[in-house]
Parts: structure tokens; sequence; C-alpha cells
């Protein structure tokens, strides 16, 4: 993909940047984890594991010819075999379905051997570069939600993938930031969520919105102190998708410059708050996104009291619930949906 022009649609152009902000943070990671500085550390990081909690089928997407930077199985597969890694990479797909899962191998088989690696099993592929990094890349079928960790080291540095498909799905279990972060302080996620695809907020009920507020939740509660967690969507999004970034703090001027650069190249306005840099724009973001307007408008200026009240609480506040009306998709080039003031 060349020019900004081939870019089908703000659909594509938006699965575009997003792939381009996942593969400088994929790459960013190995980078890093290489330097000479990160060799000094008391406790020396020995391993990368990457975990792609919703790996899907690894197909070509439309809108691009290169399978490395349009998918996240793709992605991962190419920063591992890295030149110039010296570093033990373990990478884990997690697919449930089963048919998709045989069509992720299939594609695997194929694409792997493009970039070097080598099939030692139906669902395994290893892959030794230049410098002694060695790499296991394994598929396992399963439900990503009971993915055991066991096996982490507090030598290791964790990347976490978790890009749902829709609304209803959320393919990280309450208690994984907590497991991860019992095992290692070297944890960064990448996580997109869906607030309003296919008109979401039309058909689910008032506890649906409240519950998918509260899925960042666990992320907040095991930050750490060198973490920080990064907010960003796109204006005009009818679908309302918005990603979330945990990188560590010092990485925040970087990062932020990357989701600029990766959406404005497709001609996409993007809003980002920080959760340690502006609690209160980030909590309003995250509000605005869960809610209906009408339910966002119930709580506006008790944003405070709205993140410390339990479930019953929440409801309470909303006032009653009013069903809206099913509307016809309408074109987003006028407005914004997240005015955050």
């Amino acid at each position: 993909m060349s020019a900004r022009s081939d870019r089908v649609g703000r659909s594509g152009a938006r699965t575009y940047s997003k792939h381009e902000v996942l593969n400088r943070f994929v790459g960013k990671e190995i980078a890093v984890i290489n330097t000479p500085r990160i060799a000094q550390l008391p406790e020396p990081l020995r391993r990368l594991v990457w975990i792609d909690l919703t790996a899907g089928d690894a197909a070509l997407q439309a809108e691009t010819d290169d399978w490395r930077k349009s998918c996240s199985p793709g992605i991962l597969a190419y920063h591992a075999s890295w030149a110039r890694n010296t570093k033990p990479v373990e990478v884990l797909l997690v697919e449930k379905n089963h048919d998709t899962y045989e069509i992720l191998l299939d594609n695997l088989t194929v694409r792997l051997l493009e970039l070097g690696y080598e099939q030692i099993k139906p669902n395994q592929w290893v892959h030794v570069g230049q410098r002694g990094g060695r790499v296991t890349l394994q598929v396992l079928r399963c439900n990503s939600l009971e993915l055991p960790v066991s096996f982490l080291r507090r030598s290791d540095a964790v990347l976490l993938l978790n890009d749902p498909n829709g609304v209803p799905t959320w393919a990280m279990r309450d208690s994984l930031p907590a497991e991860i972060s019992e095992r290692t302080t070297f944890f960064r996620s990448f996580s997109t969520l869906g607030w309003n695809v296919a008109g979401a907020k039309a058909w689910a009920t008032r506890e649906d919105r409240i519950q998918r507020y509260d899925l960042i939740t666990p992320q907040i509660d095991n930050l750490g102190a060198r973490r920080d967690l990064c907010l960003a969507w796109t204006d005009r999004d009818d679908a309302q998708w918005s990603y979330l970034l945990e990188t560590p703090r010092v990485w925040r001027d970087q990062t932020d410059e990357e989701i600029r650069s990766a959406f404005g190249r497709n001609a996409l306005d993007v809003e980002i708050a920080w959760y340690g840099q502006d609690p209160n724009r980030f909590r309003h973001a995250r509000m605005r996104m869960a809610l209906t307007k009408v339910e966002y408008r119930a709580v506006r200026g008790r944003a405070a009291e709205w993140d410390a009240a339990d479930y019953e609480r929440r409801y309470e506040l909303l006032g009653p619930e009013v069903k809206p009306a099913p509307k016809p998709r309408q074109p987003t080039q006028l407005g914004t949906l997240f005015d955050l003031d």
C-alpha cells in the first residue's frame, strides 16, 4: 500500500492505521529489548513472550499486499524474526473457533515459510536468527479467557494483544493483568474496543454498557508505577472504535506521536487521553464511549461519583432507561462523536 488514495473508505483507513500503530508498538518492543541498557538491568530480561488473544485467520487484507503489516500474526512473526535480535521469543497465537483455527494454520504454513520459519508441528514453527535469537511460534485452539500464564517468569518481557471484532467480545479475563503483573513488571498490551459496532448502543442493555465501561478497570488497577494507559479514538466514527495501549510512561510522547502520525497519514483525526497524565479526560472519554448520549448527559459533571459507585448506584445515576430507536447509518463527514469539555 503506497498511497493514501488506495485505502478504501473510513473503515479501511481506520484498519490500516490500527495495524500501523500495532506494527510500531511491536517493533519498539524488540528493538528496545536488544539495547545495551536493557542488558545492564539488575535483573536482565532473558525472554520475550508475545501473546495474541484474538489471532483470527491471518488472511491477507484487501487494503494491503504486505501480510507482515496487515494482521497481528503477521506483525508478530515478522518482528520476532528480526535479524538483530539476540533473545528467545515465544509467540502464542490463540484462536477458539475450529474453522478459523484451521484457516489460520493454512495461512501460516504459506506465509511463515516466506519469513524463514521452519514448521516442526502442524501448529508450531521455529526461526533461528543470525545473532542467535530463536523464535518459537505456536497456535493454540482454546478459549483465550482460560489461557494459563503460569509459565511466565520474572525475567520475561510480556506483550499482549487483545483485538476482538465487536462489542460483546472481550478476550481478556478480568484477572489476567494482575496475573501477568505478579510475574513480571515488563508488561505492555494493545487492545481494541468497539463501543457501537453495528449500532450496538441501540440494542445493548444498560447492564451491558455499564459492564463495558468496566472492561479496562483491571488494567488501571494493575498499572504499577512505570506504566500508563493511552486511550485513542478517531473522530466521526459511527462504530466508535477506540484503542487502548498500555506502555511505559517514559514512552508517552513517542507513543502519542506514533498514533497521530499513523492515523494522520490516512486523513483521520485522532484524540488521545492518558490515564496517568489526565485521568479526568480519560474518564470522560471512557464514559462517553460506553454510554448513550442520554445516559452521558445524566451523569455529566458527576464523573468522580460515577467512577466510585457500584453497579446499582450507577444504574440509578443514569435515570430511567429509555431505549433509543434504531436509526439508519448516516454519513459522518460533519460533527464529532466525542466533544470532550
